[in-house]
């Protein structure tokens, strides 16, 4: 019997329109606007990290800064000048308002410090494993600079999953996080 490229029927419609979340099954409406509140994206800074590793919210909360400066850069002087004041290398001789127009590597030293490379910079930055969005670098040759994000001239930031940033510990955290944002969101749902 010969298959035809038929429209789906109702019941395939909705079929298609469902997903498991967890071990319960809800229906969705894939057109819908989906309101989630802000709570559930500021559990992360709400976690109980149980004080078995004080190293992960420190993390955390550099990612999110490095983030920030970086996400404002196109349109705060401020955030250009803040990279420009922390930056090293041959960051540090450009003009501010051509930072946007790089791609920086933003680290954090092992003092706390946060600092900013250009990636380019082959006195400070080697790539040690290329892959695009999820290379690994080694800053200023020192293996406890924990690179934190980076942004291409495009605007678009990522935070690469780097071996200091996969630890079990973090990991157990990203899925306490995940929990608690599943959980928070069925009930903003429900």
């Amino acid at each position: 019997m010969e298959k035809r490229n038929s429209p789906p029927s109702s019941a395939e419609k909705k079929k298609q329109n469902t997903r498991t979340v967890l071990t319960e099954t809800v229906a969705v409406d894939l057109k819908a606007p989906v309101k989630i509140s802000h709570e559930v994206f500021a559990l992360k800074k709400k976690l109980d990290f149980g004080g078995q590793n004080k190293e992960i919210p420190n993390l955390i909360n550099s990612v999110d800064q490095a983030k920030s400066l970086f996400s404002n850069l196109n349109t705060s002087r401020t955030a250009a000048l803040q990279i420009s004041q922390n930056a090293i290398g041959t960051l540090k001789n450009i003009n501010p308002q051509k930072i946007s127009s790089l791609t920086i590597l933003a680290f954090r030293k092992p003092n706390g410090q946060i600092a900013f490379v250009d990636e380019n910079d082959k006195k400070a930055v080697v790539k040690k494993f290329k892959n695009g969005v999820n290379s690994r670098y080694l800053i200023e040759k020192n293996s406890e600079n924990i690179v934190l994000c980076y942004r291409n001239p495009r605007g678009i930031v990522y935070v690469p999953y780097s071996p200091q940033i996969d630890t079990p510990q973090m990991r157990a955290q990203g899925i306490e996080y995940l929990t608690q944002a599943i959980e928070k969101a069925k009930q903003v749902i429900a």
